[in-house]
């Protein structure tokens, strides 16, 4: 046997494999489109213009009860990733919204009276079906990011499920529920995003370790409840691209790495009861937290760069689910033979067949 000959085939296969994963690596994956379903992590101006006429703007001092145009200090993470990917947004996040209504007890009440839509993920998705009409674009990028205030209202006692469990599994079945919606009007490209540990935001660590550790395992229940739901919706269908953000692990990460001076304050400087008194602690660049459990917009924008960043490496993909590595590389693809031959991390990606 010519050794030569065989040395040389071998480096010119790996060579070769290299520039496959290259090129299937450096291909981003951007949208033109981006239609937002969610709460108050990502609206900005969607309760503010159902309720500015009714309650008029908030202000600290002189409207305490008046309605926020955003809950942070600038733009949220959706407008961020808009703005990379020179994308047009249609933002349907309303603040406050549940996966089925709202946590509010007053505005449900306009809801439930007729004065407003429906404003949980399922209103929201109603609303957006009816207004836009049928079919769907299937290049845009649909985005549901939603459940923290289902957990709140169960944490504060307000909820209508007897155990975390029931919960939890109204809430998934609402959350598939929507993307069932949205895929049956032409819908085909999906960006799911699981919650934060609401344990570790400042409002549950001034609670003390035992509400932390309670709010933090919720979370994660949760959060693995979503993840299985939204893979098993992916496996029902054929033709659909379901992106995964891991947004749990994402602020760890820059909680931990010394992104931010301060990750237990707020940019805000709250009371005791944790409400706004108007002044705030500067520079807002500090601080992870805008309030007692909502980012800061320099949060923000890291989440967008986060979530671009992840998309660019689930380029080549049929289905992915970002940072979901339970569900490892696709099965005979170079990803996953470049992974055990040059050591190349693999995109935990699953390929429909």
């Amino acid at each position: 046997m010519n050794m030569g000959r065989v040395r040389n085939g071998v480096v010119v296969f790996a060579c070769t494999l290299i520039t496959i994963i290259w090129t299937a690596s450096a291909s981003a994956v951007t949208y033109d489109r981006m239609v937002v379903f969610g709460d108050s992590l990502s609206d900005h101006y969607g309760l503010y213009t159902y309720l500015e006429p009714i309650t008029g703007a908030y202000d600290a001092v002189t409207n305490p009860d008046g309605v926020r145009e955003v809950w942070s200090n600038g733009d949220v993470w959706a407008e961020y990733l808009a703005t990379l990917w020179n994308a047009e947004l249609d933002n349907r996040a309303i603040a406050g919204a549940m996966t089925q209504g709202h946590e509010n007890s007053a505005v449900q009440a306009m809801t439930d009276s007729g004065t407003l839509p429906a404003l949980g993920i399922r209103g929201q998705v109603n609303t957006y079906l009816d207004e836009t009409g049928q079919p769907l674009s299937d290049n845009t990028l649909y985005v549901i990011w939603i459940g923290g205030n289902d957990l709140l209202v169960y944490g504060e006692g307000r909820s209508d499920a007897a155990t975390a469990e029931e919960m939890i599994s109204d809430a998934i079945t609402n959350i598939t529920a929507a993307l069932g919606q949205l895929y049956d009007a032409g819908a085909r490209k999906f960006l799911v995003m699981n919650l934060p540990d609401i344990g570790a935001t400042p409002a549950y660590l001034n609670l003390g370790s035992d509400a932390g550790t309670a709010a933090t395992a919720l979370s994660e229940s949760f959060n693995s409840a979503l993840h299985s739901a939204v893979k098993a919706f992916a496996e029902s269908e054929n033709d659909e691209t379901i992106h995964w953000t891991d947004v749990f692990t994402f602020l760890h990460q820059i909680t931990d790495d010394g992104t931010f001076a301060n990750t237990t304050g707020t940019y805000l400087v709250l009371d005791e009861e944790g409400r706004d008194t108007g002044a705030v602690n500067e520079p807002a660049s500090d601080y992870l937290y805008w309030n007692g459990i909502h980012p800061t917009t320099r949060t923000h924008s890291l989440l967008a760069d986060f979530v671009d960043e992840q998309l660019d490496d689930d380029s080549g993909s049929d289905s992915c689910f970002i940072g979901a590595a339970a569900f490892g590389p696709v099965s005979g693809s170079v990803w996953g033979w470049g992974a055990l031959l040059l050591g190349v991390g693999a995109v935990s990606c699953r390929r429909k067949k």
